[in-house]
């Protein structure tokens, strides 16, 4: 395979000023367009802040010679939070049709080697890009992890019905012909962890290969102001969505048995999300108002400014992708408590952080408690640890490393045909 391969690269959410999925697919873009010719298909919400960037004086070097394709046309969002998801979901199955045919037209003017879909990176709406008659990647996807019904007496009724939903919703999506025949079809398809490719297994005999969704650089680790703090009380942080399944509700419980156990101990909590009232009753029922506070959704400087002031990010979500957040406080030397399962129990080691297996609230609530207390009695052992979090990130999930795997994953999607030729 040549270093200026023709990828059709397909990122329905992408942007250089956004972070989420539409961050992940831009640096997606910067990093392969190192390597490789680029025609990015985006949605076309997307078009003005792009050619914006082209056109400022940041652009990155690498992204000169790629190509922007919008694709699509604006909809309306409608204001029941229910009904606009299930919209998007359906005008995203139109968008994907139409980007199909935006590729054949482009391939017929100048060929494509290779369609990489990036984003969504979901795997219950499938990849309709074997249709193209072009090698394809999909990928790589995740999202198959989910909330046990174990856990739901921590959720609110709201996020208890959100929550039965997606698992019903994904039951079905795993039936659908689009997606088993994505699976089937497309010529290498890519698992963001270790959990989706388990699922996906389950659906296909053909190998599924684990590529981490993104990379990081030495540029977005913390600066000299990231210092554990020595003494006082122990600060803890969480930051991003405020929904049922990150486990905020069993943070606080633990936050609670830590107090009671004579540890001084405070929470900050940061981000917009359905479940914060039903978070503020129960800091109120535990009676542990005067140890955690409520913040708005911070950005920028503000964000990190939180981050340098923070001992541990309390993080025990039942599924994640990534889990950015999570990534971002490692990278500014803040150690992570995580649920040992989806994407946080495999990035996170004993080394950086504290993984708390998967059982019954009482017992992961007393593990959590365990955590905070030992991270409070040997501020060193957790200096240790926040360090080894950073170098954590930097050493397995570096650009070099994203590259090189998704090499191996267009190297075998090419294979077949140049045998053939």
């Amino acid at each position: 395979m040549t270093s200026r391969t023709h990828i059709a690269l397909i990122a329905v959410a992408c942007s250089p000023s956004q972070g989420s999925e539409l961050g992940l697919a831009w640096k997606a873009v910067v990093a392969l367009s190192e390597q490789h010719r680029l025609t990015v298909f985006v949605h076309c919400n997307h078009e003005h802040e792009i050619l914006d960037h082209l056109e400022s004086g940041n652009v990155e070097k690498s992204i000169a010679d790629a190509r922007f394709v919008f694709v699509g046309r604006t909809h309306q969002h409608n204001r029941n939070q229910a009904i606009a998801r299930l919209m998007n979901w359906h005008y995203y199955r139109i968008w994907l049709d139409e980007c199909v045919d935006a590729v054949i037209r482009e391939h017929r003017s100048d060929a494509f080697d290779l369609v990489h879909h990036v984003t969504y990176s979901t795997w219950r709406m499938g990849s309709p890009f074997y249709k193209t008659g072009i090698p394809s990647v999909w990928g790589p996807v995740g999202g198959a992890g989910n909330v046990p019904f174990s856990a739901y007496g921590m959720l609110s009724t709201e996020a208890k019905i959100t929550e039965g939903l997606r698992t019903m919703i994904s039951k079905l999506y795993s039936l659908s012909p689009s997606f088993r025949r994505s699976l089937e079809r497309n010529t290498v398809v890519l698992a963001s962890n270790q959990e989706t490719r388990h699922f996906l297994n389950k659906f296909t005999s053909r190998p599924v290969q684990v590529v981490f969704p993104t990379y990081f650089e030495p540029s977005e680790q913390g600066g000299p102001d990231s210092l554990l703090s020595e003494s006082g009380p122990l600060n803890c942080f969480y930051g991003g969505g405020i929904i049922g399944s990150k486990g905020i509700a069993l943070s606080f419980a633990a936050i609670a048995r830590a107090r009671d156990r004579g540890v001084d101990v405070v929470f900050r909590i940061a981000g917009p999300g359905p479940e914060v009232a039903h978070l503020q009753k129960n800091v109120a029922r535990l009676g542990i108002e005067d140890r955690v506070t409520f913040l708005p959704l911070l950005k920028g400087a503000d964000y990190r400014d939180i981050l340098n002031k923070s001992d541990i990010f309390l993080f025990p979500s039942f599924r994640e992708n990534i889990g950015m957040t999570m990534v971002d406080s490692m990278l500014h030397q803040v150690a992570p408590v995580v649920l040992d399962t989806s994407a946080p129990g495999e990035i996170v080691t004993p080394e950086c952080g504290w993984k708390i297996p998967v059982a019954a609230n009482p017992v992961i609530v007393e593990k959590i408690a365990d955590a905070i207390i030992q991270a409070d009695s040997d501020r060193r052992m957790l200096r240790k640890k926040a360090e080894a979090a950073k170098n954590r990130i930097l050493d397995s999930y570096s650009k070099p490393q994203y590259l090189r795997h998704v090499r191996v994953a267009y190297e075998k999607a090419l294979a077949p045909s140049r045998q053939n030729a």
